[in-house]
């Protein structure tokens, strides 16, 4: 079993002291995590970052056995493996500096998709939480976000089932490996989103559940998506940490609010009070908001042609966000290969073109599909 791409990226995402920023530092010096552990001692020393102790678990090869026993798993349950270095990691994520090194994922659903909305809120909903849940939910249903939350109690059990029930996709990022559900009664809604979106996370299967995991699980909830929404929370717990991991990240948040004496609402309402969200009480509030327009006719796709004075840089940068969809200046400029200056610089000019425009969140997209590449 020791051979496969998968399994040397289990193995890499296995080395203690080696984040996102290290691994891919690692691939690109050596060209694969595989030759990463065939590289000679004084060249994985001269990679800046990568500190003695990481140095020696890669040559010790103490880690294979249990990138053995999980690469086994991933094989046999279909289980997607992406490392921090792979070209299609979730774009999303990939700006977030404390990105899993690794993640697993399982089902049918599209990381990247154009808008992307997580919807988080208290384990013990209210029916007046759960109503709202829904009807934003059902009134996005034709907009092609792709919803994702946590599977827990309450709220995100509701996100999820209303998703499904409307035809979204909808993904769930779990606190544990992929191995398992939690709660276990969750366990046919999960299924079923195997079919329109799927399972996410960062910790292999066999992990024992832990509290502390879950605001690792939240981290990803936020980077994953364009904006959060909180459906009702109070002033503590999981919900308020995801929003302002969110709001850390330049992602747009938004909360429903509630009545000053209610106290599953008081988190909600803080945020709102203090800022930290914007009031959204449906989902004509979170469109309007998020900058996403209602799709009730496809716009035509644009020749690229009709833009003679497009330079070939400011083409090509088009054409990186025709295939990325929405991204932030950052994700452009890592894609595109060229200098954040020069990028800032060509998307100013394509602005004023009337190619691009700018989004909630500081990130640009075209602002209608392109015919051709030109």
């Amino acid at each position: 079993m020791k051979t496969g791409t998968d399994f040397w990226k289990i193995a890499l995402s296995l080395i203690e002291g080696i984040g996102p920023a290290t691994a891919r530092k690692l691939v690109r010096a050596f060209g694969s995590p595989e030759k990463v552990f065939e590289a000679p001692v004084g060249a994985l020393r001269k990679i800046p970052g990568v500190h003695e102790q990481v140095v020696n678990q890669i040559l010790s090869g103490t880690c294979l056995p249990e990138a053995e026993r999980e690469a086994g798993f991933v094989k046999e349950h279909n289980v997607r493996v992406q490392l921090a270095s792979d070209d299609d990691y979730p774009l999303r994520l990939r700006q977030c500096p404390d990105a899993p090194v690794i993640l697993y994922t399982r089902g049918n659903f599209n990381p990247d998709s154009g808008r992307v909305l997580a919807v988080v809120g208290t384990r013990q909903a209210t029916p007046h939480g759960k109503a709202a849940c829904e009807r934003i939910i059902e009134s996005l249903s034709q907009e092609s976000v792709l919803i994702v939350s946590g599977m827990a109690y309450g709220v995100d059990f509701c996100a999820h089932q209303a998703a499904l029930r409307y035809g979204l996709p909808t993904a769930a990022v779990f606190a544990h490996g992929l191995d398992t559900v939690y709660p276990s009664v969750h366990r046919k809604t999960a299924n079923q989103m195997l079919e329109n979106g799927g399972w996410v996370s960062e910790f292999r299967s066999m992990t024992a559940l832990d509290r502390h995991y879950f605001p690792r699980r939240n981290r990803i909830v936020a980077g994953m998506c364009d904006g959060v929404l909180v459906i009702e929370s109070d002033k503590k717990g999981g919900s308020l940490i995801t929003a302002d991991i969110a709001n850390s990240y330049s992602r747009e948040v938004m909360a429903l609010p509630g009545r000053a004496d209610d106290i599953r609402s008081a988190g909600c309402n803080w945020l709102i009070k203090t800022h930290r969200a914007a009031l959204v009480e449906s989902g004509e509030d979170v469109l309007r908001h998020m900058g996403w327009e209602r799709r009730e006719a496809e716009p035509a796709p644009v020749q690229l042609s009709v833009f003679p004075s497009l330079s070939e840089d400011e083409l090509e940068l088009a054409r990186c966000l025709q295939q990325s969809g929405p991204v932030s200046i950052d994700a452009l400029a890592d894609l595109s290969g060229k200098p954040m200056q020069d990028v800032s610089h060509l998307l100013l000019n394509l602005e004023m073109e009337g190619v691009v425009k700018a989004m909630p969140g500081k990130r640009y997209s075209l602002k209608k599909p392109l015919a051709s590449f030109g």
